[in-house]
């Protein structure tokens, strides 16, 4: 089952992790965890958002394009932030 919230200090805390994450499950992300999940280096799974901020967007684009999966709706945003 996948996490379905995040807190800020959780997401500080995961960044760092080189592997695969999977945070599918989550719908909304808060500008201070997309700062921290920014600086992951593995792939980042946040397919299941719904809507996020342009300060999220925009922290998020800092990601490598391959590694993130995210909603097409949702890329839409993040690339004005490329």
């Amino acid at each position: 089952e996948s996490l379905t919230e995040l807190s800020d200090s959780a997401a500080e805390h995961i960044a760092n992790y080189m592997g695969e994450l999977d945070l599918s499950g989550l719908t909304e992300l808060s500008d201070e965890a997309a700062e921290s999940l920014s600086k992951c280096k593995g792939f980042l799974n946040l397919s299941g958002l719904k809507e996020l901020s342009d300060a999220a967007a925009k922290s998020l684009a800092r990601i490598d394009p391959e590694k993130l999966g995210i909603p097409d709706e949702i890329d839409e945003l993040v690339a004005r932030f490329r």
